[in-house]
């Protein structure tokens, strides 16, 4: 899951879906909101080959684990190198 394998592609590896999600993060947002940005971006990326929610929280599971994400005072997730 975390690395490309035979039956998992690198899109899809965990090691390569977390930077995505990352990168919608310019600002604090909610699950939802972040949610829809990435459903938003992935579509226009790849039609195809859509993410489900389970594997997008798998992939924000991964950024809470390395430290990259976190909640602020009012509840919503952001980058620890993006200031409020």
């Amino acid at each position: 899951m975390l690395l490309p394998t035979k039956g998992l592609s690198a899109e899809r590896a965990l090691i390569s879906l977390a930077p995505r999600i990352a990168g919608q993060m310019s600002h604090p947002m909610t699950t939802s909101q972040l949610w829809e940005s990435f459903q938003t971006e992935e579509n226009v990326r790849s039609p195809r080959g859509r993410i489900t929610f389970d594997w997008f929280a798998l992939g924000l599971t991964t950024l809470f684990a390395i430290g990259v994400v976190e909640f602020d005072a009012r509840g919503r997730l952001r980058r620890t190198d993006v200031p409020a």
